[in-house]
């Protein structure tokens, strides 16, 4: 019996949990309503190409695929011109099916340090947005966190404590 619960969800789980829900309730933690994935699941769905996959945090943790907190989004994929286009085209059926608009002039890009300058303008130009060196905080919290984990969040437990 336990065994079963923790058995990973199949793709086919997955893709009916939003099928069975009325289309237009509240939406979910992500901000999106069912009508949403009912709509564009052929290109949200967990078999979409493989586009937009979780980056390792660190060897033992689970792979982050993507963030929505309140109304900003964190979406991290591979730094290839294929990736961009993709993350290009979700943005716009995120827009038609939202009738929301994505305001490119608040849009930034951060990437790893083993990307050269030249892939970092290219990449950056296909989505029309500007490069930042890193995001270096996010809702109050520090957005990339590496080795010197007390000293980074040293501020947060000075908060925390006054």
């Amino acid at each position: 019996m336990n065994a079963a619960l923790i058995q990973p969800f199949s793709s086919e789980e997955v893709k009916c949990a939003p099928f069975q829900m009325y289309p237009f309730t509240s939406p979910g933690p992500d901000g999106l309503s069912p009508v949403f994935y009912q709509t564009y699941w052929h290109i949200v769905g967990p078999k979409s190409h493989g586009e937009l996959r979780g980056v390792a945090i660190n060897r033992q943790g689970p792979r982050v695929s993507h963030l929505l907190f309140a109304d900003d989004t964190l979406i991290f994929c591979r730094a290839s011109g294929e990736a961009m286009y993709y993350v290009k085209r979700v943005l716009k059926e995120f827009e038609a099916a939202s009738r929301m608009v994505v305001n490119l002039e608040k849009l930034e890009i951060a990437f790893s340090r083993n990307i050269s300058e030249r892939q970092k303008e290219d990449l950056a130009r296909i989505l029309k947005v500007r490069v930042v060196e890193k995001h270096a905080i996010y809702l109050g919290l520090p957005a990339l966190v590496g080795r010197s984990k007390k000293e980074i969040f040293q501020s947060l437990k000075d908060r925390i404590w006054k």
